[in-house]
């Protein structure tokens, strides 16, 4: 109701203003009550660490060693101060509950703990940076309102291809949100440490691929996340999976509380770092809006990425989901069904299975093939449910917006690089795509089949050299200010999870 009005009698500038208080207010209250009920979830009163406790207790989990180890009450909680002693405690590895901007609470043990968490941070990256693991990371981010982390999530659980799955974890979610109040290097050092952490936890989950798959918390926290990602791991996996913006926001209106809810707190709902202003934004509901926005900052953080790709070294699996869903018909998704190979190229990526040596098994592209249909089926189900959820009038605003940005959608451009299923796939493209992939992907020109490949050097030129000019029509400004963290300078300690292997066995002894 407030938001009828406030569209009726504010300017779009004022009516942005007034709704990006709110969101900030809104997300803050969420954030502090996710913190809160996972922390009262598993026990009333908690723990500290100290500096002192930190060591130790890192270096027994690393070591899986079983040591005593002391915890000091918080102060609020306990006038006293008084010590408490956990002795002949099994040290397993902790789960990550949440953080705030001083501290990180996590679990050990069906206990709460809380550390100052730059402390713990820096403890913990340093003891990962001198410690080599065989397990290599793939990270997926989302431009689909959740069906494509639906996709991911079902065909890691189901294939039974050797991967953990980390799914949209709430730190992740809760260090989107407060950004802000860390300086670029304390970010990446965070990053760094908690998804060493959390694919160190899983490692006994994973099997032949040696791979722990990570889900980022939603469309709109990609804008702040993915940029740090492939800073701190640029030689690890990385999907960027999308889908039409039409679509996404359709999708993202028929989700009902609960589901969003349980999809990480309206986090994937909401821009965390919002677009520039789009007068086009204030002729929609809040709702609506903020799905058109969430989406559009995630492309938007996928083309800066590719623009300066020479900087970041960013060359994922872009993963366009009308060849999964089966969008056959639609111009640019092809005349036959070619799911089943896009879903083999995904998984050979994924796993690192691509070459022949390491093909993956039947009974791998079976499963999977399963969960894929079984998401379809689902989603088949929703799009019924949700016919006519959006007005013409609505479709042509999203539309609008997209168009207004203009490094999204432009002419009859796709995203750069999407990958064609090919038995011989490449995360380049060997030829310029000419269907519009943004406000909804393949309703435009179809690819030319006869269009000659280019060479790898010819496409590296139109992706870095005429960059989003030549892709999206728009020029990025404020780029070395906004992207200064951008030196893709791989870790000697890791190896390159992009390569035919897992991992090198020439690195290990042991394992």
């Amino acid at each position: 109701m407030f938001d009828i009005i406030n569209r009726t009698i504010l300017s779009p500038s004022s009516l942005r203003v007034k709704r990006r208080e709110d969101q900030i207010s809104r997300l803050q209250k969420i954030h502090q009550q996710s913190v809160s009920a996972n922390v009262a979830a598993l026990s009333k009163t908690r723990q500290e660490m100290d500096e002192k406790d930190i060591h130790s207790f890192i270096d027994d989990f690393l070591k899986e060693t079983t040591k005593s180890r002391k915890h000091k009450q918080p102060k609020d909680d306990s006038p006293a101060n008084t010590t408490s002693t956990v002795a002949n405690a099994t040290t397993s590895t902790p789960s990550i509950l949440g953080l705030t901007s001083q501290h990180v609470f996590l679990s050990i043990d069906k206990e709460v703990v809380q550390a100052p968490l730059l402390t713990f941070v820096n403890v913990l990256a340093k003891a990962f940076e001198e410690k080599m693991t065989s397990t290599a990371l793939c990270f997926v981010a989302d431009a689909s309102s959740a069906l494509g982390l639906d996709m991911i999530h079902q065909i890691v659980k189901d294939s039974d291809a050797g991967m953990a799955l980390v799914q949209q974890p709430a730190w992740m979610a809760n260090l989107a949100l407060l950004h802000s109040k860390f300086d670029p290097s304390n970010l990446q050092q965070i990053i760094f440490a908690f998804s060493r952490l959390d694919a160190w936890r899983v490692r006994d989950q994973v099997g032949e691929a040696r791979t722990a798959v990570f889900t980022l918390p939603g469309q709109g926290t990609t804008s702040i996340l993915l940029p740090i990602l492939q800073k701190v791991f640029p030689c690890e996996r990385h999907v960027f999976v999308y889908d039409g913006g039409i679509d996404s926001v359709s999708r993202g209106v028929t989700l009902t509380c609960s589901e969003r809810e349980r999809t990480c707190h309206f986090i994937p709902f909401s821009p965390i770092d919002p677009m520039p202003c789009i007068d086009e934004l204030a002729k929609l509901a809040i709702t609506k809006a903020e799905l058109v926005e969430a989406w559009m900052s995630s492309i938007d953080a996928f083309l800066k990425l590719k623009h300066a790709e020479k900087k970041t070294g960013y060359v994922p699996f872009v993963c366009r989901l009308g060849f999964l869903m089966s969008q056959v018909g639609q111009l640019g998704n092809g005349k036959v069904d070619q799911s089943e190979l896009a879903l083999k190229n995904l998984l050979q990526y994924m796993t690192g299975s691509k070459s022949s040596s390491r093909a993956l098994k039947e009974s791998v592209l079976e499963n999977a093939k399963g969960a894929m249909l079984q998401v379809r089926s689902k989603e088949m189900q929703g799009a019924k449910r949700r016919k006519g959820n959006l007005s013409e009038y609505e479709r042509g605003m999203v539309e609008e917006c997209a168009f207004a940005h203009k490094g999204i959608l432009i002419e009859n451009k796709t995203l750069m690089d999407t990958v064609q299923p090919k038995a011989e796939w490449s995360l380049k493209a060997a030829k310029k795509m000419t269907s519009c992939a943004c406000c909804m992907p393949g309703q435009g020109d179809e690819e030319s089949d006869e269009e000659e490949d280019k060479s790898e050097s010819e496409t590296e030129g139109v992706g870095a050299g005429k960059g989003i000019a030549a892709i999206t029509g728009v020029e990025i400004k404020d780029q070395n200010d906004a992207k200064a963290m951008f030196t893709a300078t791989p870790s000697t300690n890791y190896v390159d999870g992009k390569s035919m292997f897992a991992f090198d066995p020439s690195k290990f002894t042991g394992m």
